[in-house]
């Protein structure tokens, strides 16, 4: 088979990328992959494997790039004789796979990363996603097969958008946890930031579907009782400055740090004494399978994988969106009580070495490709 996929991601053309490496390695269940890739200018076209390669548009606007992935897109339909074409969303991306789908009579996959449609939080988090929103739902309508990465946004099509389960495949999100797995604790946090006894670990984008702020304003509840409490943020966005000052404003800057990126997160997992995530919405979670896999006990709101992987007093507490007062109850039981910290740790880690290792996940690729191509 040979196929066309439209990808926001760029690390695609960073030498060493765990992306990069994940697509290379896809050589060996298609013909050929040719993933396009919305750009600025600068870019060059890279062979990432000796049958799949990544071509940026190097793009004037973000508004051009729209245009120039349709005209590329064509390019290479022609060219490179492309049975099935997949988007990876159902916006931007999945406008254009579906316009050229129809054009040349192709197959389609839409992949579904977030959880857009459980709730309206996201339709109406700005003007441009209320866009998406309904361009979305024409896409996966039209499309002939969708990738779901949680049963949580299979229920969401199902059940919000009429979409026939038979169209929908769904397998998570690949994350590679064998060096977190095989990790023991560690004193990274402990020797940088020896001032605290306890860190609480947050990784993700600081950006405002992922509501940092509740665990800052929570934060200055639990510090009443424990003083000597960390909280270390890892992951940079459009939410820092506001951020920044929300931790003035309560009075906790000295118990925040803000981490900025990294690229090796081993540390800061080993080290740290729990994890939470707060976000409004999620489609899979692969910083919580990170935590899990690293035996931290997880703190997280009803999103993505809980109640899937992550099941609340089993492997991991789940509290509901937005509610900070279980937030604080959470975090002041994990602190006050070590051994339910282990328990839940413990069986978090064991939770994650249930997921596919890396072989079934590229069957798993190849099954929802060729079950597409049938249904079609």
């Amino acid at each position: 088979m040979r196929i066309l996929l439209f990808s926001h991601d760029k690390t695609l053309f960073r030498e060493g990328s765990e992306t990069r490496e994940r697509m290379a390695e896809r050589e060996s269940i298609c013909d050929a992959l040719t993933i396009v890739v919305p750009t600025a200018a600068g870019f060059a076209p890279q062979q990432l494997s000796h049958n799949v390669r990544v071509v940026p548009t190097n793009s004037k606007s973000r508004i051009q790039s729209f245009w120039d992935l349709k005209r590329i897109g064509k390019e290479i339909i022609g060219q490179e004789h492309i049975h099935f074409i997949i988007s990876g969303d159902p916006f931007e991306l999945g406008w254009v796979a579906m316009r050229l789908a129809k054009k040349f009579a192709l197959p389609w996959q839409v992949e579904l990363h977030g959880d857009f449609y459980s709730t309206g939080y996201w339709k109406w988090s700005s003007p441009e996603n209320f866009v998406r929103h309904y361009m979305g739902r024409r896409v996966l309508h039209e499309a002939c097969c969708i990738r779901a990465v949680s049963e949580r946004v299979r229920a969401s099509l199902t059940m919000r958008l009429g979409i026939p389960d038979s169209r929908i495949a769904v397998f998570p999100v690949e994350t590679d946890i064998t060096k977190l797995l095989a990790s023991s604790r560690g004193t990274y946090l402990q020797e940088k930031y020896g001032n605290f006894d306890f860190f609480l670990l947050c990784v993700c984008t600081l950006n405002t579907v992922k509501n940092v702020g509740m665990q800052i304003r929570t934060l200055h509840d639990i510090v009443k009782k424990h003083p000597k409490t960390a909280l270390v943020l890892v992951g940079e966005g459009s939410e820092r400055p506001v951020l920044t000052m929300l931790t003035e404003h309560f009075r906790v800057a000295q118990n925040v740090v803000f981490a900025g990126t990294q690229k090796d997160l081993l540390p800061y997992y080993a080290s740290a004494d729990a994890f939470m995530l707060t976000s409004h919405a999620e489609g899979w979670g692969r910083a919580v399978v990170e935590a899990m896999a690293s035996g931290l006990a997880v703190v997280t709101t009803d999103v993505g994988l809980a109640g899937e992987l992550l099941l609340n007093g089993k492997n991991g507490m789940v509290i509901p969106r937005g509610n900070e007062k279980a937030l604080t109850h959470a975090i002041e039981r994990l602190i006050e009580d070590s051994q339910l910290r282990k328990r839940l740790g413990a069986s978090a880690r064991e939770s994650a070495k249930t997921l596919p290792p890396h072989k079934e996940f590229l069957e798993m690729y190849k099954k929802s490709w060729e079950r597409c191509v049938v249904q079609e």
